[in-house]
């Protein structure tokens, strides 16, 4: 489970070899109700920018992947649930992350701590929903559907006649 501030379980996997992406990318994906998978790239530009605004090298700044529990909110940076934040080494690209709680939703970032203690978001995955593993939520929505009981759409409060919002749970 997630706790608000304190490390959690995790299995990362280093690589032997230097990283140089041309791109910055942080994906997050699901592995099953209680475990996701996440993976990063960091862009040469990304590292000159950051270390230029922290007068530091790449390699003396920590590095750390937050993930974040934004069930039912608009995530602004701020607002999550709760979090687990793991400092992760120089080689590392990618991570397992265990014991998460079913049917909730999470985004990951990374992002590194200043002199300060503040966390600076350098790159924002896409946010993923675990499957229940509560049969008796995913009955009671469909039956709920078919009764005609629901007097709205699923989808309704996200939608203006502009645009559709997308509801992450």
């Amino acid at each position: 489970m997630i706790k608000h501030g304190k490390q959690g379980s995790f299995i990362g996997r280093e690589t032997s070899k230097k990283i140089c992406s041309s791109r910055d990318l942080l994906m997050l994906m699901v592995q099953n109700e209680s475990s996701l998978y996440t993976h990063w790239e960091i862009s040469i530009d990304k590292q000159l920018m950051v270390q230029l605004q922290f007068n530091k090298t790449w390699r003396e700044l920590q590095k750390v992947i937050r993930v974040a529990d934004i069930t039912k909110v608009i995530y602004n940076g701020d607002n999550a649930h709760r979090y687990a934040e793991f400092p992760i080494p120089e080689q590392m690209t990618d991570l397992f992350i265990k014991n998460v709680e079913s049917n909730r939703t999470y985004i990951v970032e990374l992002g590194i701590h200043t002199e300060e203690g503040v966390f600076f978001t350098l790159l924002r995955s896409n946010s993923i929903a675990t499957p229940s593993n509560d049969l008796r939520h995913k009955v009671r929505e469909i039956l709920d559907w078919k009764s005609g009981s629901d007097s709205k759409p699923i989808w309704h409060e996200n939608f203006s006649t502009y645009s559709y919002y997308e509801n992450t749970k």
